[in-house]
């Protein structure tokens, strides 16, 4: 089964680059099949050439090529467009390089002769941790415009000088959210309809919210990690400081 679409985008790009053609043809047209964008290269230049012209998601290089080996291709990549996966393929001889090209950023290996279902789980695999960086980079840019919106309400001043961040005598605490009721869509929309300006929003929790960013740039979380990391931070927002 393909995995679900990615962001903003309908299928998987894959790059084939392999000397064999009978192989290249027939994986060529298995994930045509199965949805993805197909590009080929006779060689590792002119996988090196197309990594340079076009973005892929994926790149399936075979570890032995004329012109450029798949550990060219792999640093070429890593170089030219660090987020995309590279799956080394390798035969038998080769595989204390195949291992190398892993310990050197390849997302996998998978070693000839292998059925061609073996190598879809290693690609549909791939395209689910790239649907996963993808919308855990979404969700982080989502937190950090809520703590920029949250930034901007301790420091603008209302129509009578009043500051938002600043609790005024008796102003109310953070409201409750009526069960089935939907938020609107904008957070600082949402700050409003949480009552969340009529208090003061701890430093530590908007920093808290920025910090998600880091996720950019660190190890992955699954979707369902991320989501109640940020839920926590949220919570705290809304039970407010005795």
């Amino acid at each position: 089964m393909v995995p679900p679409p990615l962001p903003g985008r309908s299928s998987l790009r894959v790059l084939i680059a392999d000397d064999e053609k009978s192989f290249r043809d027939a994986l060529e047209d298995l994930l045509v099949q199965e949805g993805m964008r197909v590009g080929l290269a006779r060689d590792g230049l002119e996988a090196i050439r197309s990594l340079e012209q076009r973005p892929y998601d994926i790149v399936l290089a075979d570890l032995k090529m004329p012109g450029a080996d798949g550990l060219e291709v792999l640093q070429a990549s890593k170089r030219l467009q660090p987020d995309a996966l590279v799956i080394i393929i390798t035969g038998y001889g080769s595989m204390e390089t195949a291992l190398e090209a892993v310990r050197l950023g390849a997302y996998d290996y998978i070693a000839k002769p292998f059925a061609f279902e073996e190598l879809l789980v290693v690609i549909h695999n791939a395209g689910e941790r790239i649907r996963l960086v993808e919308e855990n980079r979404r969700l982080a840019g989502h937190i950090r415009e809520m703590a920029e919106d949250l930034r901007s309400l301790r420091t603008t001043r209302g129509p009578a000088g009043d500051t938002y961040g600043a609790r005024r005598p008796g102003a109310p605490r953070a409201l409750e959210v009526p069960a089935g009721s939907s938020l609107p869509p904008h957070p600082l929309e949402q700050f409003q309809a949480l009552g969340l300006l009529g208090r003061e929003v701890e430093v530590d929790e908007v920093e808290g919210l920025e910090s998600l960013r880091r996720l950019r740039d660190t190890a992955i979380l699954s979707e369902a990690e991320f989501t109640e990391v940020k839920q926590r931070l949220l919570r705290r927002l809304l039970r407010g400081k005795s």
